[in-house]
């Protein structure tokens, strides 16, 4: 048996802030885009502010307009990136002089954009699927159970079949190094012993894809002693994409349920609300409540 660490909400499971983008722009010629900007003034902390982030991220088409947005409400991905001056990259020139009068910011690459975006994505998908008992429409389109045909170590059973995902075009957006796949769309996620059931490969192929995606954006894991109850276990992230895939993580470890407002359109956690609540805040069940007597048209 194994008890669940996020009974509680992910934001009280970790310290992290972060800054929205200020003077967001798009760059480069249309093959090497980069959205470059610099980290505003006032921080926030997006896991207490922003209880269902990662869904939000999740739910963005991939266009420069709409990460831009983004980055705009809650900050870029990372820190660091390629140093922007002005519209352009800068040169070496540029990156060695002491002219006061140079203004540096960073840039991200639409293509890492759209890669963190679209694995974060299917991860969700795949745990929309567990949840609605719809794992079956995932084999075919976004899973693959396949036998499989490779060397184990010697004295140890060997697995019979291996779950592929549909996360290729992904993958190779954020330069992840994978076994090479046996065509453009999948990649090889995790091996099983027998060919389970759709929901069992579903949950496979999605604990490893959280674990191996924690662990390439750097979520870690610390106990504390600064808890006045004992030794505490936190987590540590310093990047907006490492506390979205926290707070995804947590959200199916505490299986904690989201739902869209019918208002505003956000994602709201649900967990503990009363099962007649259908507004994310007080201020949205108000306008539903004009809206509803008035017919449908008012604000």
């Amino acid at each position: 048996m194994t008890s669940r660490i996020s009974s509680v909400s992910p934001a009280a499971l970790v310290d992290f802030q972060w800054w929205r983008m200020a003077e967001g722009r798009w760059i480069g010629p249309k093959n090497q885009r980069l959205l470059a900007g610099h980290p505003a003034d006032d921080g926030y902390q997006p896991l207490k502010s922003e209880p269902a982030l990662f869904r939000r991220f999740a739910d963005q088409r991939d266009t420069e307009g709409a990460f831009a947005e983004f980055a705009a409400r809650y900050g870029d991905l990372d820190g660091g990136g390629v140093v922007v001056v002005g519209d352009h990259i800068a040169t070496a020139e540029e990156m060695a002089s002491n002219d006061p009068f140079l203004v540096y910011s960073e840039g991200r690459s639409l293509q890492i954009w759209r890669g963190h975006r679209q694995m974060l994505a299917f991860a969700v998908r795949l745990w929309d699927a567990i949840n609605e008992g719809k794992a079956d429409e995932l084999i075919g389109t976004d899973l693959l159970v396949k036998p499989y045909d490779s060397l184990v170590e010697p004295g140890k059973p060997a697995p019979k079949y291996m779950v592929w995902t549909r996360t290729a075009s992904a993958q190779h957006d954020l330069g992840l190094t994978t076994p090479k796949t046996f065509d453009e769309q999948f990649e090889p996620a995790t091996p099983l012993m027998k060919a389970s059931l759709p929901e069992m490969a579903a949950r496979a192929a999605l604990a490893n894809l959280i674990s191996e995606m924690c662990a390439t954006v750097r979520v870690v894991m610390r106990v504390t002693s600064a808890q006045p109850d004992g030794l505490r276990l936190t987590f540590e992230v310093r990047s907006l994409i490492a506390a979205m895939w926290l707070q995804f993580a947590l959200a199916v470890d505490g299986q904690r349920e989201y739902r869209p407002c019918p208002v505003c359109g956000d994602w709201w956690d649900a967990t503990e609300a009363r099962s007649d609540r259908k507004t994310c805040s007080d201020r949205c069940r108000k306008r539903m409540h004009r809206q509803t007597v008035s017919g449908g048209t008012g604000v």
